[in-house]
């Protein structure tokens, strides 16, 4: 879906504590709301290859979120009552997240 929000702040040590707010529509047509705020810490002679967008093995950094989840249709709300995290991985042009229930 389109739009969404996300902000980062990016300390000199290379932590950064990000917070990002959007929807997904998927496929059977439920709607999502995720608000999603986590940390991703990155070693020090990897922090300008992140800062540029250049991919750095997912091995070297910690990047792990808290997701919270909205939504009303009915195949999905259980995910209102539940704890996931999340291990992400920074691309060049995108962030693949994947979800876990705790």
């Amino acid at each position: 879906m389109p739009g969404g929000i996300d902000s980062q702040i990016i300390r000199p040590d290379g932590k950064c504590e990000l917070s990002a707010r959007y929807a997904i529509r998927l496929d059977d047509g439920a709607a999502i709301y995720i608000e999603n705020n986590g940390i991703r810490t990155v070693p020090k002679e990897f922090v300008e290859d992140v800062r540029q967008g250049r991919f750095v093995d997912p091995n070297v950094y910690y990047f792990r979120t808290v997701p919270v989840f909205e939504t009303y249709h009915e195949n999905y709300k259980w995910m209102m009552d539940s704890i996931f995290v999340c291990s992400a991985t920074r691309l060049p042009d995108a962030v693949l997240i994947k979800f876990y229930k705790v």
